[in-house]
């Protein structure tokens, strides 16, 4: 999904690559229930290690990640994250598969919702300039993905939950009190806006979304 939604996107991957030589991950929109775009270049045996261990939920630095902050946008390098305990030894085992060093970019969406982005490297801290290039491409792939989302307004959004919830146009106009063309206008409307062919797909794409 991300190499059609972001512009020029093999060679931001490369500018990424070109520092974090061990890998990184991006996450568009996270929160409990998972990320609406997510990927992962990391050595897939450290990959099949996170998972199986369920290190997520220790992780340092996904710890740091989700910590409720005042500011919208951070960063800072792994080393500068000592003073979150590592109970598991997430962070040793890491270095294990060459994510000796790296760094956590995180932006807030709202209270509940982050994008971030965390990258590797074997032999060295990031260098400031390093960081300034990964975090102007991590703001610029979270706005082109903010940007693509479609924006419906509360009214459509109401609709196409009924829809969701399986009422047909006659019985959202009872519940709303309003008339079936009136219904049929916020549906066309919220059809039109996510590019929907069908009614259900319109549903469909609105949950993608995280729209209702």
């Amino acid at each position: 999904m991300l190499p059609t939604l972001i512009p020029s996107y093999d060679e931001n991957v490369q500018r990424i690559a070109d520092i974090a030589k061990s890998g990184w991950t991006f996450a568009h929109r996270y929160n409990w229930s998972g990320p609406m775009h997510f990927e992962s270049r990391y050595p897939q045996a450290w990959i099949n290690k996170y998972q199986s261990n369920l290190y997520q939920v220790c992780d340092p630095v996904v710890f740091w990640i989700c910590k409720p902050h005042m500011r919208e946008f951070r960063s800072t390098r792994w080393s500068e994250m000592s003073q979150i305990i590592d109970v598991r030894g997430v962070m040793e085992g890491a270095s294990r598969f060459g994510l000796k060093y790296g760094a956590a970019f995180t932006r807030r969406v709202d209270k509940l919702t982050v994008s971030f982005m965390t990258v590797a490297r074997s032999d060295r801290e990031l260098t400031d300039g390093e960081m300034d290039v990964l975090g102007a491409t991590f703001h610029f792939w979270v706005d082109t993905l903010e940007q693509s989302r479609p924006i419906l307004s509360e009214a459509e959004i109401e609709a196409i939950r009924y829809l969701r919830d399986g009422l047909a146009q006659g019985d959202i106009a009872a519940s709303l009190e309003i008339s079936e063309s009136a219904v049929k206008k916020r549906i066309t409307g919220a059809m039109n806006k996510l590019h929907a062919q069908t009614r259900p797909q319109a549903v469909a794409l609105s949950i993608a979304h995280r729209l209702i």
